[in-house]
């Protein structure tokens, strides 16, 4: 699990920017499933982490489900930021090539 400390957020109606402190946990992403439904045109989109294991993180339309779709495919690692439930990738570990 990791920190990801300080966050550059601008204020609202100007350039400047300002830095939040909080923290967030983020868990590494081991498996994926994804579970198309006909009737309604959507997606169901689980993740399974060690530390919170099966979990349905969202049901997206079918032409939005397809780019995290993609991202769970090809981007690695992939981490689940558990304070606001999001996917996020990070640097790939040396060596990693795109296929």
């Amino acid at each position: 699990m990791s920190n990801l400390g300080l966050l550059n957020v601008p204020y609202s109606g100007t350039s400047k920017s300002r830095k939040e402190v909080f923290t967030m946990t983020s868990e590494l992403v081991q498996d994926y499933w994804l579970n198309y439904k006909p009737a309604t045109q959507t997606v169901r989109v689980w993740i399974r982490t060690a530390a919170s294991g099966w979990q349905l993180v969202n049901e997206l339309p079918a032409e939005k489900a397809v780019y995290v779709a993609d991202m769970l495919r090809n981007e690695k690692p992939i981490f689940w930021i558990t304070g606001n439930k999001a996917l996020h990738t990070r640097e790939e570990p040396p060596g990693e090539e795109e296929t």
